[in-house]
């Protein structure tokens, strides 16, 4: 396999951006509680819910720039190359070239709901590096993820089994991920028991949106499943 063109992508910080999201949403939904409180205006929760709670999901995009910068990813048969690009300047921010020989393990994982990838490096030296990827589609050939796998698979070939580079599986797909799709499948269960025991006429929205959420998380442990054993 010879040396790629670059490939241009969007890498997110998904620390710096949780922690802003996170902030924005309950700080502001506590603010409008607290407001309509005092003030004695409901209708001012429910403005606070819809710009605080609902509009990060609507404009998700544009909350989320000041967070993205550009990259470039080009792999070849003995390493990988990652540059961080600023979106206004063009200036390369970062630059991390990693041999192949120096990485242990690694995670690459998709979420079909996201459009997006992770690629976590677990390097020999003990160091973890980790890159969000956005605009990623899962069953593109040409994603960083689904490239940057094939060259460490050929890399694997060109070695002893000791040197290999290990994929890791993700969350969904271990024993602590089956243990914590269980416990809230069975703590799903209970709620709607209990509902419609004790109130069967006013069974809440947020009974249906666990079942959606829960079914979401199925679908992705298969997903995650079936990748993982194309992958290894």
């Amino acid at each position: 396999m010879e040396n790629t063109t670059p490939m241009n992508a969007i890498v997110i910080n998904t620390k710096k951006y949780a922690i802003y999201i996170l902030t924005y949403m309950l700080g502001g939904i506590f603010l409008s509680a607290l407001f309509a409180w005092k003030l004695g205006h409901e209708i001012l929760l429910w403005i606070g819910v819809f710009v605080f709670g609902i509009c990060p999901i609507i404009f998700k995009r544009q909350f989320r720039r000041k967070f993205t910068k550009k990259a470039t990813i080009k792999c070849s048969v003995e390493t990988i190359c990652i540059n961080t690009i600023d979106r206004e300047t063009e200036e390369t921010i970062e630059s991390q070239e990693f041999r192949y020989s120096e990485i242990e393990s690694y995670k690459a994982m998709n979420s079909s709901t996201e459009n997006s990838s992770l690629l976590k490096l677990y390097l020999k030296n003990k160091e973890k590096v980790s890159y969000t990827f956005l605009e990623q589609k899962a069953d593109d050939i040409s994603s960083v993820i689904n490239v940057v796998s094939r060259y460490f698979q050929q890399y694997n070939q060109s070695v002893d089994e000791n040197s290999k580079i290990a994929l890791r599986p993700s969350l969904f797909i271990t024993n602590a991920g089956r243990n914590i799709i269980i416990v809230l499948g069975v703590g799903w269960c209970i709620l709607l028991v209990l509902q419609i025991k004790y109130k069967p006429k006013t069974i809440p929205a947020s009974i249906f949106g666990g079942l959606i959420l829960y079914l979401q998380i199925l679908a992705q442990r298969k997903k995650d499943t079936e990748r993982y054993n194309k992958m290894k």
